[in-house]
């Protein structure tokens, strides 16, 4: 197995689900590695999210998410993809 790890967006996620559930749906197609459900950090509830880490190779996470991508969970249609690094654009110096 190789130790790179992969990163998996998973979009339009039910507020209700779990980690679990995700993990088990997952578990089909790929190994685990971790999972994240970011939470609104007001309300606690979920941003409708996930991230969803798996063992490389990189082929082998884009299968799987083709795989995933569209079936439904708690009757909503997932949208899975490669996660996209996320770069804060360098700024200037303030400027009034």
């Amino acid at each position: 197995m190789s130790a790179d790890v992969v990163t998996l967006h998973v979009g339009n996620l039910p507020f209700a689900a779990t980690t679990e559930q995700l993990r088990e749906l997952f578990a089909a197609h790929t190994e685990v590695v971790s999972i994240d459900i970011p939470n609104d950090p007001q309300t606690g509830q979920s941003r409708g999210f996930a991230f969803v880490s798996v063992p490389g190779p990189a082929a082998a996470a884009t299968a799987a998410a083709e795989a995933l991508d569209g079936q439904s969970l708690l009757g909503r249609r997932l949208r899975v993809s490669a996660a996209q690094e996320h770069r804060r654009q360098a700024r200037g110096p303030f400027r009034h």
